[in-house]
């Protein structure tokens, strides 16, 4: 039996965790948690905590969750340091690329105390960066990806898909596109100073 956290039994929900392939730094699941109905009062919520390697809160601001990306923008919440509410559909909640995924959260468990009915469950996951071992497989090799200013936009497009595949490339799109958002919006405000 796999337990985490408070000794939850990760395969009675059916939760699963990919581990990375990767040896040196990567994102690390060390701890998932079932919420107890007193502390999850009917929410349906995957909380995600980000630490670095120090053991402290991560600056890194994003997770994937779902296909989506969410913030962590809560960096002295109890729960966790972003969120995502999750449904009955099974999702899987991951830092980007090289991270442990893990797989199957969902809030259609049968009920077990009051805050825990059925539809509302909540886990919180602890992501950590972190050196660690292969868990299957060889490590990922690197290979260096070649992405110039006399590519076509096509041709750069290609390179990067060829390195991080379709799903990690979207997330990273929507990634790139929030900072761009967030540096216009930082010329904008010195602009109007």
């Amino acid at each position: 039996m796999k337990t985490y956290g408070r000794k939850m039994n990760l395969e009675r929900y059916g939760i699963t965790i990919e581990r990375t392939k990767l040896t040196g730094l990567a994102w690390r699941v060390v701890n998932i948690e079932k919420l107890p109905g007193d502390e999850n009062k009917g929410r349906r919520n995957v909380y995600v905590n980000a630490i670095g390697a120090d053991g402290k809160h991560s600056p890194f601001k994003v997770f994937r969750g779902g296909g989506k990306v969410y913030p962590l923008d809560k960096p002295n919440s109890r729960q966790g340091h972003g969120y995502l509410q999750m449904h009955n559909d099974a999702i899987s909640v991951e830092m980007f690329v090289g991270s442990d995924i893990v797989h199957g959260l969902h809030a259609n468990h049968p009920d077990e105390d009051p805050g825990n009915t059925r539809g509302h469950h909540s886990f919180r996951i602890t992501f950590q960066f972190a050196h660690g071992k292969a868990v299957v497989g060889p490590p990922l090799t690197q290979r260096e990806i070649v992405v110039s200013a006399d590519q076509s936009p096509s041709e750069q497009a290609d390179a990067l898909l060829d390195m991080f595949g379709d799903q990690h490339c979207a997330a990273l799109a929507q990634l790139l596109s929030a900072f761009v958002q967030a540096q216009r919006m930082r010329q904008y405000n010195a602009a109007i100073r």
